[in-house]
């Protein structure tokens, strides 16, 4: 016995392992909650309308180390569980207040990427930008800055000396200082333009990154068009789908094509079933007619290669129907899944909305509405007759009249009769009960009766009183003393 619960044991651990693992990858759409007693109840527990915790117990002993190893695993593997928690509300409800959350989350997205500045780019993708260069220098105005410089010197030379004539010495000391200072200038004049020209560069480098980040905006520019093109497109559609979950009947309509659904799905699968056995007979039939038709063989060789064929031609058709089979299967099983689920949770919803009807709204009321509704066949909805329709209806219905009043049914005069007299028979009676009387039970109980007393024996006992007078009767009922009085 204890091996057996340690292997059953061992069993619900493996399973609940595989559901753990199961729950951590996220790329298995099958949960094998039903493949253990114990995964089954901690279905709820396990990846549901929960935050699954698991408890850890180790000791710190040498000899358990690798007992402990796989037990920090094992937590470690329920630990990394991610679920969606569901709200306990109606799923039409939450499935609307879920649209309409992603609705005014792309909306928002929408808006952010709007937001943000347009780019202006040319049309072939480039930014241009004008940028001037400094022109060399042309030696007729190197020439004519020297003269203007030789007359400015000349002039203010003139005026420091008065009226005096200027010298030859002078005017070639003048020519030189001019000649001088005109070369400063020039040199100066130079380092600014190749100072320009550096910057010129530098501006034509950063023109060219200019050019390549405008290209690169433009690309994304692109790419945010077709992403809001996209959640244009998304919110469109679940709009549409919140219309359409709005236009569609309750959740009795609901289950009701689940329900039809796995119905049809059932007998197309058992259809299904039965077409391949029927073929899988006829060409079991079709090859022993075929074995049977073929002649003697020439060797036991040639018999043997040719029944090897076919047997690999069979194991083959064999395999492939086989897979078909187990792939439509479970196809079949993930899909009754899914519809059972759905199933369960709108017959949940169902019965938590009659429970709420039965405690708070009166009997009557419900029976005011279950008059008034009908269901439309064509639109496939249940539909509310106004009041004053429901008034007609019920007026051109008489009502049954009553025949006894404070009876449940009426009585004659005969029965009443009957009644009177003590007739117990219940079809003489208004009320379906019977009267009938207490069975007594027998008795299982005897009158005392004393031992039975020999005559001797009473001779005896009668002679051993006579001296005093009294006698002594002992019978079987009762004893009796008898007292003589003398005189």
């Amino acid at each position: 016995d204890r091996l057996k619960e340690a292997t059953k044991i061992n069993l619900s651990l493996s399973a609940l392992g595989n559901v753990i693992s199961a729950l951590v990858d996220g790329k298995s759409g099958h949960i094998p909650y039903r493949d253990s007693k114990l995964t089954r109840l901690l279905q709820d527990s396990l990846g549901g309308n929960t935050k699954t915790v698991m408890v850890a117990n180790m000791g710190p002993a040498d000899w358990n180390y690798d007992e402990t190893l796989s037990t920090l695993r094992y937590a470690n593997r329920a630990k990394n569980i991610k679920n969606k928690p569901r709200i306990n509300e109606d799923p039409k409800d939450a499935m609307l207040r879920e649209f309409q959350d992603e609705i005014a989350k792309l909306k928002a997205m929408l808006e952010a990427e709007g937001g943000g500045g347009d780019f202006t780019v040319g049309a072939n993708g480039t930014v241009e930008r004008i940028v001037t260069k400094p022109k060399a220098l042309d030696p007729a105005m190197l020439d004519k800055m020297r003269a203007e410089m030789e007359a400015q010197l000349r002039a203010e030379l003139a005026q420091k000396q008065g009226t005096a004539g200027i010298s030859e010495e002078q005017m070639a000391a003048l020519r030189e200082a001019a000649a001088e200072k005109a070369r400063h200038q020039a040199q100066r004049m130079e380092e600014e333009r190749r100072v320009a020209e550096e910057e010129a560069a530098k501006m034509a480098r950063k023109q060219a990154k200019i050019q390549q980040e405008a290209a690169r905006t433009a690309e994304d520019a692109d790419k945010i068009r077709l992403e809001k093109e996209a959640l244009a497109k998304k919110l469109k559609a679940m709009e549409s789908k919140i219309l359409k979950g709005e236009a569609r009947g309750g959740l009795v309509e609901v289950t009701r094509k689940k329900e039809a659904e796995l119905r049809k799905r059932e007998e197309e699968l058992d259809k299904r079933r039965r077409k391949e056995e029927e073929e899988a007979r006829k060409i079991s039939e079709m090859e022993e007619a075929q074995l049977a038709q073929e002649g003697k063989f020439s060797s036991l060789t040639e018999e043997a290669e040719q029944k090897t064929k076919k047997l690999k031609k069979l194991w083959k058709k064999f395999q492939e129907v086989n897979a078909e089979v187990d792939d439509m299967y479970k196809e079949f099983q993930r899909e009754k899944e899914d519809l059972l689920e759905s199933i369960r949770m709108l017959q949940d919803q169902m019965q938590l909305k009659d429970m709420v009807i039965e405690a708070f709204i009166p009997p009557e009321e419900v029976g005011k509405v279950n008059r008034r509704a009908h269901w439309d066949e064509e639109r496939e909805v249940w539909v509310l007759e106004r009041l004053s329709d429901l008034g007609k209806r019920d007026s051109n219905v008489l009502k049954r009249p009553v025949s006894a009043a404070g009876h449940r049914r009426p009585t004659s005069d005969f029965a009443r009769l009957a009644t009177a007299m003590g007739d117990m028979n219940p079809r003489f009676k208004s009320e379906n009960i019977l009267n009938l009387e207490l069975d007594m039970p027998e008795r299982t109980t005897y009158d005392y009766t004393g031992p039975g007393v020999d005559p001797r024996v009473q001779a005896a006992i009668n002679a051993a009183f006579a001296d005093d007078g009294e006698l002594l009767f002992v019978g079987s009922t009762a004893t009796t003393t008898a007292a003589s009085l003398h005189d």
